[in-house]
């Protein structure tokens, strides 16, 4: 290997690294997951660099594919479902902070002790036995 090819390949490494983890701050992974991870390099190597007219955008749409195929294994938490409505069982809806503001101090203190103030932080009072 001649001196400029020695050189073109070190330039095009040093590239390639610099536009992974220009991606990986895009797409908010761990860069250096990124670089360590041998599919990502394959995919990436399978661009010609030297055509691509965006190099960052080209190398961002190699690496796309690949986390999405093992969102963990890059740090990207599993998407969570969304939290189930509470169903009709769980008694009376909760007060929010609007209707509070919306009510007289007896009707406040009539749901807080039914309890409709919880997840604002009121709960009912406790009620005392007597000996």
């Amino acid at each position: 290997m001649s001196f400029d090819e020695d050189l073109t390949a070190r330039i095009i490494e040093t590239r390639t690294e610099l536009g992974i983890r220009r991606a990986a701050d895009a797409l908010g992974v761990n860069p250096q997951t990124l670089v360590d991870s041998r599919t990502v390099q394959s995919a990436v190597g399978a661009i010609d660099l030297q055509a691509a007219a965006d190099v960052d955008a080209a190398i961002a749409d190699a690496i796309k594919p690949v986390i999405d195929g093992a969102p963990q294994r890059f740090g990207i938490a599993p998407p969570t479902p969304p939290a189930a409505a509470p169903s009709a069982d769980e008694g009376p809806r909760q007060w929010t902070i609007e209707d509070v503001n919306k009510s007289s101090p007896s009707e406040c203190s009539a749901a807080i002790d039914a309890g409709l103030l919880r997840d604002l932080g009121y709960a009912p009072s406790r009620t005392r036995r007597r000996r």
